[in-house]
């Protein structure tokens, strides 16, 4: 993921960061590692610069299901969203199917959704026009799009990959903490089978 980003950048494309989740350790496993907990979901997940100055702002939720709730944006989520769109910035909502359809969806579209569909989720019907097409080759993600949005795009469907991986992690961490195996050997690292 760091990989795509330096290669976007090295191209002269765009500068795109990943804005840290802050989190607080709750307990030390030693050997550097820990058990944390998200403190609070504040900012957009990504922001960046488009060569010829242009700011971009963007969040990335994935769902399994067949909707996308318009709550998986949390609240100051959308008020940063809506100020920097305000100050000309391009935000957008990278939303994952099953990881097998993505999408682009404008923010005016994705904040407006009980006003245009008459509900507060989007299905991929309602998005249809603003799918990205992905062609998948090992490692990166490429999409059928040209030009230098495309590869932005890609870089941040990527991004948008790696996402669910992570949250999927925390909820197994999370699970693990009411397992009474877990809670007898929790302090022991010669117990587990870390990697």
């Amino acid at each position: 993921m760091k990989r795509r980003a330096i290669i976007t950048a090295s191209r002269g494309i765009a500068e795109i960061a990943k804005t840290p989740e802050p989190m607080r350790p709750i307990q030390s496993l030693g050997r550097g590692k820990f058990i944390a907990i998200f403190e609070k979901t504040a900012q957009p997940d990504y922001k960046g610069t488009l060569k010829g100055g242009g700011a971009i702002v963007f969040e990335a939720k994935h769902t399994d299901a067949d909707r996308l709730q318009q709550s998986a944006v949390t609240e100051e989520q959308a008020k940063r969203l809506d100020r920097h769109s305000r100050l000309g910035a391009e935000c957008f909502v990278i939303v994952s199917f099953g990881f097998e359809r993505y999408f682009k969806v404008p923010w005016e579209v994705f904040r407006d959704m009980k006003a245009r569909y008459g509900r507060k989720y989007i299905t991929p019907e309602d998005v249809k026009r603003v799918r990205v097409q992905v062609r998948r080759r090992r490692t990166p993600v490429y999409l059928t799009e040209e030009g230098n949005m495309g590869i932005v795009i890609a870089i941040l469907i990527s991004f948008a990959i790696s996402i669910p991986i992570a949250i999927l992690w925390v909820h197994g961490i999370d699970k693990m903490k009411d397992d009474p195996e877990w809670q007898e050997h929790k302090d022991d690292p010669d117990y587990w089978d870390w990697p």
